[in-house]
Protein backbone atom coordinates (compact mmCIF):
# COMPACT_ATOMS: atom_id res chain seq x y z
CA UNK A 1 0.00 0.00 0.00
CA UNK A 2 2.81 2.41 0.95
CA UNK A 3 4.68 1.52 -2.25
CA UNK A 4 1.58 2.31 -4.32
CA UNK A 5 1.25 5.71 -2.61
CA UNK A 6 4.92 6.52 -3.25
CA UNK A 7 4.69 5.44 -6.90
CA UNK A 8 1.49 7.44 -7.45
CA UNK A 9 2.91 10.55 -5.77
CA UNK A 10 6.17 10.24 -7.72
CA UNK A 11 4.24 9.82 -10.96
CA UNK A 12 2.24 12.99 -10.29
CA UNK A 13 5.43 14.94 -9.55
CA UNK A 14 7.09 13.58 -12.69
CA UNK A 15 4.09 14.56 -14.84
CA UNK A 16 4.04 18.05 -13.28
CA UNK A 17 7.77 18.45 -13.93
CA UNK A 18 7.46 17.33 -17.55
CA UNK A 19 4.37 19.40 -18.31
CA UNK A 20 5.51 22.46 -16.39
CA UNK A 21 2.28 22.41 -14.40
CA UNK A 22 1.73 24.25 -11.17
CA UNK A 23 1.93 27.87 -10.04
CA UNK A 24 5.66 27.71 -9.24
CA UNK A 25 6.58 26.88 -12.84
CA UNK A 26 4.40 29.70 -14.17
CA UNK A 27 5.92 32.19 -11.73
CA UNK A 28 9.50 31.15 -12.53
CA UNK A 29 9.02 31.36 -16.30
CA UNK A 30 7.47 34.84 -16.07
CA UNK A 31 10.59 36.24 -14.35
CA UNK A 32 13.52 36.18 -16.85
CA UNK A 33 16.09 37.14 -14.18
CA UNK A 34 15.07 34.25 -11.93
CA UNK A 35 15.07 31.89 -14.89
CA UNK A 36 18.57 32.95 -15.97
CA UNK A 37 19.92 32.57 -12.45
CA UNK A 38 18.40 29.12 -12.12
CA UNK A 39 19.84 27.82 -15.39
CA UNK A 40 23.32 29.39 -15.36
CA UNK A 41 22.71 31.43 -18.50
CA UNK A 42 22.79 35.10 -19.39
CA UNK A 43 21.90 36.91 -22.62
CA UNK A 44 23.93 39.98 -23.51
CA UNK A 45 22.84 41.69 -26.70
CA UNK A 46 23.08 39.13 -29.50
CA UNK A 47 25.15 36.68 -27.42
CA UNK A 48 23.97 34.00 -24.99
CA UNK A 49 26.32 32.48 -22.45
CA UNK A 50 25.74 29.18 -20.63
CA UNK A 51 27.84 27.71 -17.85
CA UNK A 52 29.09 24.28 -18.94
CA UNK A 53 31.10 23.56 -15.79
CA UNK A 54 32.95 25.16 -12.90
CA UNK A 55 35.81 23.26 -11.27
CA UNK A 56 37.14 24.56 -7.95
CA UNK A 57 40.27 23.58 -6.05
CA UNK A 58 42.29 22.70 -9.15
CA UNK A 59 45.92 22.23 -8.01
CA UNK A 60 47.65 22.48 -11.42
CA UNK A 61 47.04 22.82 -15.15
CA UNK A 62 49.07 21.91 -18.20
CA UNK A 63 50.68 18.72 -19.42
CA UNK A 64 53.58 16.79 -17.86
CA UNK A 65 56.17 18.99 -19.57
CA UNK A 66 54.60 22.30 -18.55
CA UNK A 67 52.67 22.09 -15.28
CA UNK A 68 51.56 25.39 -13.75
CA UNK A 69 50.60 25.62 -10.10
CA UNK A 70 48.50 28.42 -8.57
CA UNK A 71 49.45 30.71 -5.71
CA UNK A 72 46.14 29.67 -4.08
CA UNK A 73 43.99 27.33 -6.16
CA UNK A 74 42.67 27.44 -9.69
CA UNK A 75 39.00 27.77 -10.56
CA UNK A 76 38.27 26.66 -14.13
CA UNK A 77 35.04 27.94 -15.67
CA UNK A 78 33.89 26.56 -19.02
CA UNK A 79 31.27 28.56 -20.92
CA UNK A 80 29.31 27.97 -24.11
CA UNK A 81 28.75 31.13 -26.14
CA UNK A 82 26.18 31.46 -28.92
CA UNK A 83 26.46 34.47 -31.21
CA UNK A 84 23.07 35.28 -32.73
CA UNK A 85 24.37 38.60 -34.05
CA UNK A 86 25.45 39.57 -37.54
CA UNK A 87 29.13 40.16 -36.73
CA UNK A 88 31.82 37.93 -35.22
CA UNK A 89 32.67 38.37 -31.52
CA UNK A 90 36.16 38.06 -30.06
CA UNK A 91 36.64 36.17 -26.81
CA UNK A 92 40.03 36.87 -25.28
CA UNK A 93 41.67 35.89 -22.03
CA UNK A 94 43.26 39.31 -21.70
CA UNK A 95 41.61 42.68 -21.81
CA UNK A 96 38.98 41.83 -19.22
CA UNK A 97 36.60 39.71 -21.31
CA UNK A 98 36.14 37.40 -18.28
CA UNK A 99 36.52 38.07 -14.55
CA UNK A 100 35.59 35.66 -11.76
CA UNK A 101 33.36 37.11 -9.05
CA UNK A 102 33.41 35.63 -5.53
CA UNK A 103 30.64 35.48 -2.94
CA UNK A 104 32.54 38.21 -1.06
CA UNK A 105 32.42 40.46 -4.15
CA UNK A 106 36.11 40.09 -4.98
CA UNK A 107 37.09 39.95 -8.65
CA UNK A 108 39.84 37.85 -10.19
CA UNK A 109 41.23 38.21 -13.72
CA UNK A 110 42.04 35.27 -15.96
CA UNK A 111 45.49 33.82 -15.28
CA UNK A 112 46.72 34.11 -18.87
CA UNK A 113 49.60 31.66 -18.49
CA UNK A 114 47.39 29.02 -16.85
CA UNK A 115 44.57 29.70 -19.32
CA UNK A 116 46.86 28.96 -22.27
CA UNK A 117 48.33 25.88 -20.54
CA UNK A 118 45.00 24.21 -19.69
CA UNK A 119 44.51 21.01 -21.68
CA UNK A 120 40.78 20.86 -22.46
CA UNK A 121 38.15 20.40 -25.16
CA UNK A 122 37.43 24.14 -24.91
CA UNK A 123 39.44 27.11 -26.18
CA UNK A 124 41.28 29.80 -24.23
CA UNK A 125 40.29 32.50 -26.73
CA UNK A 126 39.02 32.92 -30.27
CA UNK A 127 36.31 34.34 -32.48
CA UNK A 128 32.68 33.22 -32.53
CA UNK A 129 31.24 33.86 -35.97
CA UNK A 130 27.72 35.12 -36.60
CA UNK A 131 25.24 32.32 -35.94
CA UNK A 132 27.90 30.08 -34.37
CA UNK A 133 28.38 28.50 -30.95
CA UNK A 134 31.76 27.84 -29.31
CA UNK A 135 33.05 26.68 -25.93
CA UNK A 136 35.67 28.68 -24.01
CA UNK A 137 37.34 28.40 -20.62
CA UNK A 138 38.80 30.78 -18.10
CA UNK A 139 41.38 29.74 -15.47
CA UNK A 140 41.48 31.92 -12.37
CA UNK A 141 44.08 31.86 -9.57
CA UNK A 142 42.14 32.59 -6.36
CA UNK A 143 42.80 32.25 -2.62
CA UNK A 144 42.03 28.74 -1.36
CA UNK A 145 38.39 28.35 -0.36
CA UNK A 146 37.07 31.16 -2.58
CA UNK A 147 33.40 30.63 -3.47
CA UNK A 148 32.90 31.44 -7.15
CA UNK A 149 29.41 32.87 -7.74
CA UNK A 150 29.63 34.64 -11.08
CA UNK A 151 31.58 35.26 -14.24
CA UNK A 152 31.66 38.91 -15.25
CA UNK A 153 31.67 39.19 -19.04
CA UNK A 154 32.70 42.40 -20.78
CA UNK A 155 32.95 43.06 -24.50
CA UNK A 156 34.30 46.59 -24.89
CA UNK A 157 35.07 45.90 -28.55
CA UNK A 158 31.41 45.00 -29.15
CA UNK A 159 29.15 47.64 -27.56
CA UNK A 160 26.05 45.73 -28.68
CA UNK A 161 27.05 42.90 -26.30
CA UNK A 162 28.11 45.12 -23.41
CA UNK A 163 28.67 43.69 -19.95
CA UNK A 164 26.88 41.27 -17.63
CA UNK A 165 27.38 38.53 -15.09
CA UNK A 166 26.82 34.84 -15.68
CA UNK A 167 25.68 33.16 -12.43
CA UNK A 168 27.79 30.10 -11.59
CA UNK A 169 26.71 26.91 -9.93
CA UNK A 170 23.28 26.81 -11.60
Amino acid sequence: MLLLAVLTGGGILAVRALTGGGEDAATASSDPAASAAATGTVALGPATFREVSTEVGVRSVGDASGRIEPEGEFVVVTVEMTNDGEAPLLVSSGGGTMELVSAAGDRYPVSEEANRALVADSEAFGTVGAGETAVYHGVFDVPAGTEATGLDLAFSSAPEVGRGTLPLGG
